[in-house]
């Protein structure tokens, strides 16, 4: 009898530890899919952001088009980009002046990648706690790193 035992509880634990696992991955897939299905559902329409950097903090608005997307920054200066996954255009509004950028070596790419590609989301990292969801990962260009770091609240998603 005190064999058995032995035997069930080791079965019991090999069980919980499987279940742990598999209800893992499936909760990081729930998450991903979630997400992916949110950044889909955002073309055509536009959210208000705030972007920070060491020095200074900008305020503006995004547009999702479904091959677009379109910034305009309203503070500290109004400048407009229009981005697609090949090209864009920077628009200084106050020196009246325009270029023109290529956007496949940049990292705009990755944004492309994080709302149209779900098979990017699985590479990046991923936070969830009550409020918020956090997505980032950090890229490397040109000697230049750059962290990514997307915040949703639950409530959207």
């Amino acid at each position: 009898m005190l064999v058995k035992d032995k035997f069930l509880e080791k079965i019991n634990l090999i069980v919980l530890i499987l279940s742990l696992c598999f209800s893992h991955t499936l909760y990081a897939e729930n998450i991903q899919e979630k997400i992916y299905n949110y950044n889909d559902a955002l073309k055509n329409s536009s959210a208000n952001f705030i972007q920070t950097n060491n020095n200074y903090v900008q305020e503006g608005i995004i547009f999702f088009g479904e091959n677009r997307i379109k910034i305009t920054y309203n503070k500290p200066q109004k400048l407009t980009i229009i981005l697609s996954e090949k090209k864009g255009i920077y628009i200084n509004h106050e020196l009246k002046e325009s270029e023109f950028f290529g956007t496949k070596k940049s990292y705009i790419k990755n944004f492309f990648d994080i709302f149209h590609k779900k098979n990017h989301l699985e590479n990046m990292t991923k936070e969830q706690s009550d409020n918020q969801i956090i997505i980032s990962e950090n890229i490397t260009l040109d000697n230049v790193l750059f962290d990514i770091k997307l915040i949703y609240e639950n409530s959207p998603i």
